[in-house]
């Protein structure tokens, strides 16, 4: 099975390339957008709070612990990499085509 565009493979898990919609009537997987994979948060984009809303949103999507993921670079951009520590990629995959 192939890997989507936005998803890949690093020595401790995954870095999935997001675009993050703030202030979104619900919190929503709406899925890939060119070569990244599109989310609704309805935290705004201060205080970091649509971060942290999207790190918990997917850490409830993939069934790992919120500390396992993290906003690893456009924390001030919607254009977002996203690592998930510790899990299978074909997982991690399956997870978000649910």
């Amino acid at each position: 099975m192939s890997l989507p565009d936005f998803l890949s493979v690093t020595g401790s898990g995954v870095v999935i390339e997001a675009i993050v919609h703030p202030r979104a009537n619900r919190d929503a997987l709406v899925g890939p957008h060119g070569s990244a994979l599109k989310l609704k948060v309805t935290a705004p984009a201060i205080e970091d709070r649509a971060n942290r809303a999207v790190e918990a949103f997917l850490a409830g999507i993939v069934g790992v612990p919120k500390a396992d993921v993290s906003v690893v670079g456009g924390r001030s951009s919607r254009h977002k990499r996203i690592r998930i520590s510790g899990v299978d990629a074909s997982a991690v995959a399956d997870a978000l085509r649910k």
